[in-house]
């Protein structure tokens, strides 16, 4: 039979007496009795289980005091009462009790009901900490997991699912699924008892998932939905077939170019002989030289051709698309031809990119060109920049623009083409009379310079067996500014502090200055043959597993009670 520590919330002291001897007799410890509310919430704290008279002396009841028990310490409260009126009950039962012994008690009442509540507390524990677990898995899902009763009415989703599906943060329940997905899929999951594939498109994204059914006690309950975003994945599968197709253009534009320029110099030089034979009165020598000055205009229009065959090594910098825009104005201009009014709207903090200025120059101007030549007259183009999700996206659109084959379009595959060399790419939509073409570049950021201190960076020994938990480690200290030796057992850390040992006389041994080491991270075992420096062990208590910023800041405590004791022993 267990032993609890019990507390005694009896106003009565005869009472409270005669329950704390029965308790006593049974094997249990009453750490304390109380007689107000006050008393019983304060010494609440040292019990396993609470007895609980209803009524206290005091402005607060047993059913006040049991509220804020379970509220702060989580004990288990077991009501006792003469009055066992409805009302009382009703109040008591909104506390959650586990028992309810009427006064006065049967002799096996105390001990059954202290088991039966003590059990009960456990399984909620149990429950309470595999919800925990099921709550923390859920929010780190990446994917977007909804869950919904057997009509699609949505009872739980995780942050990734309200974000992915535009619901406000905590309102869940806003998400209507069989509005949302097509097909009515947790009705077909159910209908099937089977998982079922998902695919949505989504505030202009492109989803993928399933739908399973969940079962309890062999009946459906309700569905799992998961989704994740594939708009990227699908627009890198399309860049790569543009790549693909440009590849073979650039190969054909190189084979063609370079048989026109054999050709080319034939009629130039065969011209050229002709032209010798006539007079400059001559009908013939007018026809030469027109010839001779379409060959040098085909030989213009070949060389272009020939350039999309060899294309130039780009020499990247950090580069600002606003200044580029700016600079590309009148060019722009020129190509609008006076039909297209152009507007620029650059974001004053829009990030800058590291490309070739001259890529990205020919990107937009690509770009920019397949909408006019496809813009009626009087029309508006708009270019504007702006800082997305990390990115830099700047948006070309048309108004009046009929839609565009992304796929045949040469001038937007070029630029996707340039966008995908520097890691970004150029997404096109047709919708509402108007084609934008977004063009997502990642961004470029200073790096920034390391900061020096004035005193040279504590040096710390970590003792680590699992090579993966010690990488980490030493990574995560190094970032927070410190120098960092590691070893994997005890043996290889007393070879390193023996590498290091100093002396007041002769300063460390092998070691340059700031190497040696003020402090030793590690357990029991791999540090009990250690007493050349500080030790921090890592599993005490050991009940606990400290995470990397709880051991930085034990180790920023310990580095500075070191300090503070040497100063003091000076």
């Amino acid at each position: 039979m267990s032993s609890y520590k019990v507390l005694i919330a009896e106003d009565e002291g005869l009472i409270a007496h005669d329950l704390a001897s029965r308790l006593e007799t049974l094997g249990h410890v009453v750490v304390d009795t109380a007689a107000t509310a006050e008393e019983a919430i304060e010494a609440a704290a040292r019990a396993e289980v609470v007895l609980m008279d209803i009524r206290l002396d005091g402005p607060k009841d047993g059913i006040d005091a049991a509220r804020e028990i379970r509220a702060r310490y989580h004990v288990p409260v077991i009501f006792l009462t003469a009055h066992a009126d409805r009302r009382t009950l009703e109040r008591a039962k909104l506390t959650e009790p586990y028992g309810y012994i009427v006064k006065p008690m049967a002799p096996a009442a105390l001990q059954t009901t202290l088991e039966i509540a003590m059990y009960k507390h456990a399984m909620e524990r149990k429950l309470e900490e595999r919800e925990s677990w099921l709550r923390t898995t859920l929010r780190s899902v990446a994917d977007a997991v909804v869950v919904t009763d057997v009509s699609g009415q949505t009872v739980l989703a995780n942050e990734a699912a309200e974000k992915l599906l535009g619901c406000p943060r905590g309102e869940f329940d806003k998400i209507e699924i069989p509005k949302l997905l097509p097909g009515d899929p947790v009705a077909l999951a159910i209908l099937r008892d089977a998982p079922v594939p998902l695919e949505a498109e989504i505030r202009g994204q492109s989803l993928e998932g399933s739908a399973a059914p969940v079962k309890a006690s062999g009946t459906t309950v309700g569905c799992v939905i998961t989704l994740r975003n594939v708009t990227e994945q699908r627009w890198r599968e399309q860049q790569v077939r543009q790549a693909q197709k440009m590849e073979a253009a650039e190969k054909l534009a190189a084979a063609v170019a370079s048989q026109f320029t054999s050709l080319l110099g034939i009629v130039r030089q065969e011209s050229q002989r002709l032209l010798t034979r006539f007079s400059t009165s001559s009908g013939v020598r007018q026809s030469l030289e027109s010839i001779q000055q379409a060959v040098l205009e085909a030989q213009e229009v070949n060389s272009r051709l020939a350039g999309l065959g060899a294309r130039e090594v780009g020499r990247p910098e950090p580069v600002s698309i606003n200044r580029i825009l700016r600079r590309m104005r009148k060019m722009l201009d020129s190509i609008a031809s006076g039909r297209v009014r152009i507007t620029i709207h650059p974001e004053p903090a829009a990030a800058r990119v590291f490309a070739d200025p001259d890529q990205m120059e020919q990107m937009i101007l690509n770009v920019a060109g397949a909408l006019c030549r496809n813009a009626p007259d009087d029309c508006d183009l708009r270019l504007a920049t702006d800082n997305v999700d990390g990115s830099l996206r700047l948006s070309i659109s048309c108004t009046g623009v009929a839609a565009i084959d992304v796929a045949e379009n040469l001038e937007i595959n070029l630029a996707s083409s340039i966008a995908t060399s520097v890691g970004g790419m150029v997404k096109v939509e047709n919708a509402d009379g108007m084609v934008t073409a977004d063009i997502i570049l990642p961004t470029w950021h200073e790096p920034e310079a390391v900061p020096t201190a004035d005193a040279p960076p504590r040096t710390l020994l970590l003792i680590e067996s699992r090579d993966s938990v010690r990488t980490q480690l030493h990574n995560f200290f190094e970032n927070a500014g410190y120098n960092m030796m590691e070893a994997a057992d005890t043996e290889e850390a007393l070879a390193l502090l023996e590498l290091h040992a100093h002396s007041p006389e002769t300063g460390p041994v092998e070691a340059t200055p700031g190497d040696e080491i003020d402090l030793v991270i590690g357990d029991s075992a791999s540090t009990r043959r250690i007493d050349q420096v500080p030790v921090l062990l890592t599993d005490q208590p050991a009940a606990h597993a400290l995470s990397q910023s709880e051991l930085l800041e034990r180790v920023r405590s310990r580095l500075a009670h070191n300090l503070t004791f040497s100063a003091s022993a000076k």
